[in-house]
């Protein structure tokens, strides 16, 4: 917990503020009210964003903030902040962020392995962090995160479904892909079925190429028979 802070009221009279949960909740949200105000340069809260938050936490508590308390606390939180992301990140393979609890669950295999590898680890394991992910925004690392994830997808999409869609259609063209390909016997004396199509090969070109391999190896069949 940190220490109180002395403040003198109107009346010159000494209250004491204490940085708690509630407090320090407020505090980020006042933050995140002059990020999404812009009042940031080059990735710093600007003096007059400090102003603000002050003006917001004492009309919210009805108590005198003045910015250099604001700065103060603010240090404290973001050198937390700074060890948790250290340890973290964004979330690590065996690792889900509970919002409920506000905590990392992980088997107590994946826990240990952290610990070994991270003796920090073990300070945070049951301490709550509330306002991680507001911090994560606050600091870029949230899109930093969200971008990475998207150019993994964009990247799977590209590199991998429509590679394997060209493979298959120049495969087809060279006919060098047939139904037999597929491992599928087919009854003739019963009448054909057509089913939807689910794959990715939707398209027309693509079809009418699957559909004279399957002519073809029809007539190859009827031709065989008649002989």
């Amino acid at each position: 917990m940190a220490p109180n802070n002395n403040l003198s009221n109107n009346n010159g009279n000494c209250e004491t503020l204490s940085w708690t949960r509630v407090v320090d909740d407020a505090l980020v949200d006042a933050f995140m009210h002059e990020h999404e105000k812009g009042n940031k340069i080059n990735g710093i809260f600007t003096t007059i964003s400090y102003e603000n938050i002050a003006v917001e936490l004492s009309t919210l508590f009805g108590k005198e903030v003045d910015k250099t308390q604001i700065e103060n606390r603010w240090k404290t939180l973001e050198k937390n902040f700074m060890e948790y992301y250290d340890i973290f990140k964004g979330g690590m393979n065996g690792f889900s962020w509970n919002s409920t609890t506000q905590l990392w669950d992980a088997e107590s295999k994946v826990w240990n392995a952290l610990i070994e590898s991270k003796p920090k680890a073990l300070k945070w394991k049951n301490i709550p962090f509330p306002n991680y992910k507001k911090m994560m925004i606050l600091y870029g690392y949230e899109s930093d995160t969200l971008e990475e994830t998207r150019k993994q997808i964009s990247s799977i999409n590209k590199e991998d479904i429509v590679e394997s869609i060209e493979e298959i259609d120049m495969r087809v063209a060279r006919n060098e892909m047939t139904l037999e390909s597929f491992n599928v016997v087919h009854d003739f004396s019963e009448p054909e079925t057509q089913l939807p199509d689910h794959s990715p090969i939707t398209n027309g070109s693509k079809r009418k190429k699957l559909k004279v391999v399957r002519n073809r190896q029809r007539g190859k069949l009827l031709s065989s028979k008649n002989q």
